[in-house]
């Protein structure tokens, strides 16, 4: 299935290696590099389908549940807004390492701007995220967190 935003889809999905890296299946030096690699370009080299297939198959149901023929933004956000907690929670009896702190999406409020990092403040309570895809909000400004990523701006 196309994905339309694969920007909005790579904000999301790309704070998901950390996890994969803990389990041994991708190397810190590898994230690292798709990390620059995307913020410097927009997108990766990489085939998105060899990193995420869960989530793509996951955000394929998402599409065909919202009576969608292909993978738009606002397939991503209600997949990462709403399914992907579910599907977290699920995977968390098979793969215990899976911490739904950083897992799951949380929608946050900014307190204090640093350097590159927000202190946020919401469900995971009050944290410093990355500014990641989101380097100018600003105190006040409401963001979808995964792991340790600001990854969009909440209207």
């Amino acid at each position: 299935m196309e994905i339309r935003d694969r920007k909005l889809f790579l904000s999301y999905a790309i704070p998901c290696l950390a996890a994969r890296v803990r389990r041994g299946e991708l190397s810190a030096s590898e994230q690292g590099s798709i990390e620059r690699e995307f913020l410097e370009r927009g997108d990766i080299s990489s085939r998105v389908e060899n990193l995420f297939p869960v989530a793509l198959k996951m955000l394929e149901l998402e599409a065909r549940n919202l009576g969608k023929p292909h993978i738009d933004s606002d397939v991503i956000r209600s997949y990462f807004s709403k399914s992907h907690a579910d599907h977290v929670r699920r995977q968390m009896e098979v793969q215990p390492d899976l911490d739904p702190r950083e897992c799951v999406c949380h929608t946050v409020t900014i307190v204090d701007v640093h350097h590159a990092e927000y202190t946020v403040e919401g469900p995971v309570g009050r944290v410093r995220v990355s500014k990641w895809t989101v380097p100018e909000a600003k105190r006040g400004d409401k963001l979808r967190i995964h792991y340790t990523k600001a990854v969009e701006r909440v209207p």
